[in-house]
């Protein structure tokens, strides 16, 4: 019951780190304030926890390793957007 729940979790998870990919693409300005960014910081956290979770609790099933596997993508693909995003506001600051 409890990797059920936890694969449902993940599939949330997923929903909400696509939501926040297209932001990012179409409205960045929106991530920058103080309730994107925690946002933001709770999708990362709960990618990296739901991933150590299912991490511990998949016995050598396919389908939770590859849920595991989807929660640290989302995790490490929103870790480098926020690294682009540092990278690219510290460029446009330095322009003229």
């Amino acid at each position: 019951m409890l990797k059920k729940c936890l694969l449902v979790l993940t599939v949330f998870l997923l929903a909400a780190d696509a939501t926040i990919l297209y932001i990012w693409l179409a409205k960045w300005q929106k991530l920058a304030t103080i309730p994107g960014m925690v946002g933001w910081g709770i999708a990362f956290l709960s990618g990296l926890l739901l991933y150590m979770i299912l991490k511990k609790l998949s016995s050598g099933e396919k389908m939770v390793m590859v849920f595991s596997r989807l929660a640290l993508g989302s995790a490490v693909l929103l870790c480098g957007l926020a690294v682009l995003t540092v990278l690219i506001t510290l460029t446009v600051r330095s322009m003229p």
